[in-house]
């Protein structure tokens, strides 16, 4: 596959997630693997960062990481503290994204605020951005929220990288805005792994992603035999991974859960 993969993952304790993380990393060959952090409070950014550097880079050794950094959830010195972290412990680069609004006097309003803070006070650190094939939940418009994807991208940003989606129409509209709006940035997919039916579920109702009725009514079909969804979110995901592949997509981004059982078999069937 000339395109590449890469992935997600969580920090964690659990040895089951630890072991399958080690499993993907050696099994596989990420261009970059990306950690998101758990919860908006610092104390727990600096547990990501201290899992960037303790647990992730003993297997992944030159394998780029990039570490999730929110603009809204944090102050100035709380940015410039989380940056220096990583630079000491040897990880350059930095997912920017928004995160939740935690109070009215923000530092960084929007993401490109943060980015073009870190490009003028720590040159030396990379940057991704995210982009939302269904648009951002709190944008007014497809059209605004490209605006500020533009805004993004346009500050260097070395790639895009999509929220997860279960219809191959809706990236190809996305293609499309990007293209339109001048946006040269290379775009990565996101793909969620699917491991039972009330998982799903919950995560589209949280990060609000459509699921396409016809996928729905089969998962449906099978959520009291986990197998069977299994197995058929791993056809269904397989299918949709070729057709973004077919595209001008730069590659793929699998949204593990710390789960390596399907994203293997995904990537042996492409």
């Amino acid at each position: 596959m000339s395109k590449s993969i890469s992935f997600e993952f969580f920090p964690t304790a659990e040895q089951a997630h630890l072991d399958a993380i080690k499993l993907l990393l050696q099994s596989q060959a990420p261009k970059f693997i990306s950690i998101t952090q758990t919860s908006a409070t610092i104390e727990l950014q600096f547990d990501t960062i201290d899992f960037c550097a303790k647990k992730i880079k003993k297997c992944a050794q030159e394998i780029p990481i990039f570490a999730h950094l929110t603009s809204m959830e944090r102050t100035q010195n709380e940015i410039d503290n989380l940056v220096k972290r990583l630079r000491e412990l040897g990880v350059s680069n930095v997912l920017a994204l928004r995160g939740k609004v935690q109070n009215q006097e923000r530092t960084f309003p929007q993401v490109s605020d943060l980015i073009a803070y870190i490009k003028n006070n720590f040159p030396e650190f990379n940057f991704a951005v995210s982009g939302y094939p269904e648009k951002h939940p709190e944008s007014i418009s497809f059209e605004t929220d490209i605006d500020f994807l533009k805004r993004k991208a346009d500050l260097g940003a070395q790639f895009i990288l999509t929220q997860f989606f279960f219809g191959i129409d809706v990236f190809s509209r996305f293609l499309d805005r990007v293209a339109s709006a001048g946006i040269k940035t290379p775009i990565i997919a996101g793909i969620v792994d699917i491991s039972s039916y009330q998982q799903i579920i919950n995560l589209t109702e949280k990060c609000e992603v459509k699921l396409p009725s016809e996928f729905l009514a089969r998962l449906e079909k099978y959520k009291d035999d986990e197998k069977a969804l299994i197995d058929f979110s791993t056809d269904y995901l397989t299918e949709l991974c070729n057709k973004v592949l077919a595209t001008s997509a730069s590659g793929l981004h699998f949204f593990t859960l710390n789960r390596s059982e399907q994203t293997i078999n995904i990537l042996s069937n492409l």
